[in-house]
């Protein structure tokens, strides 16, 4: 029997429902942003869950048999050491930036030209960006293959290059959600709780995933 033929009761709750389907996967995303949100709250494992939310994301973009809990524990155990490594490396930067930072606002540099302290902001500020790019693919491709933990650092930065476009796109999406709730942190709790990394972190995958794999591994 033909869906259009089918009374409208079954149509209305079918598993198959368009309806259905969107909330499920809703229900996926909240459960898979509150593990993410778990993992980074002390810190150190941060990189651990944000590898594990891209290696779950893209098993629902590839629409592959998901389970968000063992998957995401499987994938955050699996690859915790490399990517903690990269996070530390994340977390160095980040210090080190806003070391920079505030002491170019500090009374010590208040005799610097205007010029030159805007200067050296951009290139901070460039200089992050470059970091975030590489880090962001770094965590993906620890999600998604297997390699020395060397190699998958040349592999992202790789791929950040050669996917430019992609990789602005993703800068654009990261930066900018992180800005919002940054500024308004105390009505963001809530989103941020519920879709505050799944949802920007799925759409950069979605994005990124499949040209990753044909730019680097062409012949996998």
């Amino acid at each position: 029997m033909s869906n259009a033929k089918r009374p409208l009761s079954q149509r209305l709750f079918d598993d198959n429902n368009a309806f259905f389907r969107i909330m499920g996967v809703a229900g996926d995303l909240i459960l898979l942003n509150i593990l993410g949100v778990l993992a980074c709250i002390p810190v150190v494992t941060a990189g651990a869950g944000f590898t594990a939310m891209n290696r779950v994301l893209v098993n629902m973009l590839e629409d592959k048999p998901v389970r968000i809990v063992r998957d995401f524990w499987q994938a955050f155990k699996h690859n915790f050491k490399p990517a903690t490594a990269l996070w530390l490396i994340c977390l160095m930067v980040i210090i080190i930036a806003r070391v920079d930072m505030w002491a170019l606002a500090s009374a010590q540099f208040a005799s610097l030209d205007t010029a030159v302290r805007v200067i050296a902001l951009a290139a901070l500020f460039a200089i992050g960006l470059i970091v975030g790019a590489i880090a962001y693919y770094g965590f993906m491709h620890i999600a998604l293959f297997q390699r020395p933990f060397g190699t998958q650092l040349r592999n992202a930065a790789w791929s950040a290059f050669a996917l430019l476009p992609r990789t602005i796109i993703v800068l654009i999406i990261l930066v900018a959600c992180g800005l919002l709730i940054g500024q308004f942190f105390v009505y963001a709790v809530p989103v941020l709780l519920l879709f505050g990394l799944s949802v920007p972190l799925g759409a950069c995958a979605w994005i990124t995933h499949s040209a990753i794999a044909r730019i680097v591994y062409p012949h996998e």
